[in-house]
């Protein structure tokens, strides 16, 4: 086909690249196919199956493998964030290339990566203590450094989310560079000994993979913000013929003046991202307390502390849910009294918000974050879960893609990529992204795969699926039905539907779930939908709380019966009214399934659910 324009942007296929406004970008082969067959038919609707089939000719897999290369074909004709320009989704059949297709254009485009030179990843330091207990450390100074250069306009920055992928990985850089899309990469390390610190720090340009600049620091812990402030202004030095920074500015942030306590903020941090439950949130806890009682005036312990709390009763068994709860809501306060305009202290005001079962109140907060901090994709994503939690999938889904182009989504919400696809009907893509999930390890999603299967028809293939993985679910979920013969029943109720085994299931339910001291976590609310008693999902969202609200809300907007009968039950408009859906809706927009009357906003219930 040789060189043609669509849009502003220049496409060589047969070198397999993309020249646009964002660079020069190499395409895989596979990616390029696609593209090619997207203008073979420029303006008409193509489907999934067929590009599945003209690029892969894949029975299982292409589905996630077609997201993947619309993905980054947006990316490289340079799509703005949340404008589709060149390659439209059409809703349950396909893409269509929208932008005009010139073939022959002039001009040549040169094979080769092109990678934003304004743009950087920090890898986390190599931990070089003598232990090798301080990966913290070198996990924490890499955070600050990547903090700091956020804060340069002019600068792409990988997030951490993706810079940290890479840990431990013998990867050439070169390859890392362009696996992020950046132009630079800064590796280091970090070697603590007493009271004195050492750091290095290597520039690597991505595309030769030779050093830009290398340089030590030396001083004590309680000069490591003054330390990576050096650090972060040196590497921005070399790279400011192209930004023009104004060198007076301090780049990172003195978040305590206690080495202490700083150390305990690191070493929870870091196992609070982790957020695998049995051992390392309580480890989190404890230093994150350790580092509020030594700093009280520490606003970012205070938040993480908080989240640590939220998480907790969602990762592990623990009979203390409510006090991890109330624990969790006195820190965030703390942490907001501290430091009001700190995007950290945000985040777990979200979670509060969803505990009280206020989703009014939590999409007004991602609204907040994401207005404040439109640069970081993480406060996209919380918005795009908030969109999807009162209905607006397709919306929520844009958010999400653009979330993913600029760092790896977490395996949470990639079920939240599913959910959204499931509202809009297009199961195949759902049961992808669940797989997904589930290949990340989110246990649960492994579940949520079956049943998008059972919406696709292929009810055999959900049985076996569910056979197959039902000792994966993990541990909260199998605790749901600790009954006898619950493998057959959750079949038998879930793939069958079956009116006996969804009775059992309900009874099983309200004996050990709905009394006030049961703890509550999102995979209840899951199973629950297919008790057959919408009813009893209803009383559970309203009377059970969790961090994971909003994901919860998500199941009601499925195309299935068993989600139609929870919308369209009695006591959804009230439950609707009090956990905030209708003030919601009254200022982002009502979903497909829900409209208000003729002649009213939707207040006093007056709204119509289908």
């Amino acid at each position: 086909m040789g060189l043609t324009r669509i849009g502003e942007a220049k496409v060589d296929f047969d070198g397999h690249v993309v020249e646009s406004a964002t660079g020069r970008h190499a395409v895989e082969p596979k990616v390029i196919e696609v593209l090619r067959s997207l203008v073979d038919k420029a303006g008409e609707v193509v489907t999934r199956d067929e590009l599945i089939e003209d690029v892969w000719d894949a029975k299982y897999g292409g589905d996630e493998r077609l997201s993947r290369a619309i993905s980054l074909l947006r990316r490289a004709l340079g799509d703005d964030r949340g404008k589709h320009a060149h390659i439209e989704t059409i809703p349950k059949q396909g893409y269509r290339l929208v932008a005009r297709v010139e073939r022959d254009a002039s001009g040549t485009v040169e094979p080769q990566v092109g990678l934003p030179a304004r743009s950087i990843a920090v890898l986390p330091f190599v931990d070089m203590s003598s232990g090798g207990n301080q990966q913290y450390l070198g996990d924490g100074i890499a955070e600050e450094i990547i903090n700091a250069l956020t804060k340069v306009t002019q600068l792409k920055v990988a997030s951490r989310t993706s810079s940290f992928v890479f840990r431990g990985e013998d990867k050439d850089l070169r390859e890392i560079g362009r696996s992020l899309n950046v132009a630079h990469v800064l590796e280091g390390s970090v070697r603590a000994q007493g009271d004195h610190i050492r750091i290095t720090g290597q520039l690597i340009a991505a595309d030769d993979g030779y050093h830009r600049w290398s340089e030590t620091f030396k001083g004590s812990l309680a000069d490591i913000f003054q330390l990576q402030d050096d650090i972060a202004r040196s590497i921005v030095a070399e790279l400011e013929i192209l930004l023009e920074l104004d060198g007076s500015a301090q780049l990172a942030e003195r978040l305590t003046a206690n080495r202490e306590a700083y150390e305990y903020f690191l070493r929870g941090r870091s196992a609070t991202y982790l957020q695998d439950g049995p051992e390392t949130l309580p480890h989190a806890i404890d230093w994150l307390e350790r580092a509020v009682a030594i700093d009280p005036e520490f606003a970012e312990a205070c938040a993480f502390l908080s989240m640590a709390h939220f998480y907790t009763p969602e990762h592990r068994i623990t009979p203390n849910w409510r006090d991890h709860h109330s624990a969790a809501r006195r820190a965030a306060e703390r942490a907001q009294r501290l430091a009001p305009d700190n995007p950290a202290v945000q985040v777990p005001r979200i979670y509060a918000a969803a505990v009280d079962r206020r989703i009014d109140r939590y999409i007004e907060v991602t609204q907040r974050c994401f207005d404040d901090s439109p640069r970081i994709p993480r406060a996209e994503y919380f918005h795009s879960v908030a969109l999807a939690a009162i209905g607006l999938s397709e919306q929520s889904l844009r958010h999400l893609e653009n979330a993913e182009r600029e760092e790896p989504i977490a395996a949470s919400g990639v079920t939240v990529i599913g959910h959204n696809h499931l509202a809009l009907g297009d199961a195949k893509a759902a049961e992808a992204a669940y797989r997904r999930a589930f290949a990340m390890g989110y246990r649960p999603a492994a579940f949520q795969a079956a049943w998008a299967m059972m919406d696709d028809g292929r009810v055999e293939a959900a049985r076996r699926y569910m056979r197959d993985h039902f000792d994966d679910f993990g541990e909260q979920v199998l605790r749901v039905l600790d009954f006898p013969f619950n493998r057959l029943l959750v079949e038998r109720a879930c793939i069958d539907k079956r009116r006996w085994a969804q009775i059992l299931i309900a009874m099983v339910f309200r004996h050990r779930w709905m009394n006030s001291a049961a703890q509550s976590f999102s995979p209840l609310f899951g199973l629950c939908r297919y008790t057959g008693n919408p009813g009893l999902y209803l009383q559970l969202i309203r009377t059970k709380p969790i961090a994971y609200f909003a994901g919860t809300l998500t199941h009601i907007w499925e195309p299935g019966e068993e989600s139609r009968r929870i919308r369209t039950h009695p006591d959804f408009p009230q439950l609707a009214e009090d956990i905030g859906l209708v003030r919601a809706w009254q200022v982002y927009g009502w979903p497909r399934q829900i409209q208000p009357k003729p002649g009213t906003d939707g207040s006093n219930l007056q709204f119509t659910c289908s």
